[in-house]
C-alpha cells in the first residue's frame, strides 16, 4: 500500500520518501553493498528514486526466536 502511494505522489508531482523500516525478513542490496528492507526498495522505486542502503541505515534482520541483528 506505501508503494501505491509513494507511485500515486509522484505521479501528482510531489516527491515521495520510503517509510523506513526497521526489521526485515528480506533485504535488498544496492550498487554499493549497502542493505534496506526490499519492502522499503519498492517504495522507492515506485516513488522513482533509486533504492540506496542509505535510506535505511538501521536496518534490522531476524536470526532466530525473539533475536535481530
Amino acid at each position: 500500500m506505501t508503494a501505491d502511494l509513494c507511485r500515486c505522489l509522484r505521479r501528482r508531482g510531489e516527491q515521495p520518501l520510503p517509510f523506513k523500516g526497521r526489521r526485515a525478513s528480506y533485504a535488498w542490496v544496492d550498487r554499493d553493498g549497502g542493505e534496506m528492507a526490499y519492502s522499503q526498495a519498492l517504495q522507492a522505486w515506485a516513488g522513482g528514486l533509486e533504492a540506496g542502503g542509505a535510506m535505511n541505515p538501521g536496518l534490522l534482520k531476524p536470526q532466530g526466536d525473539s533475536r535481530s541483528g
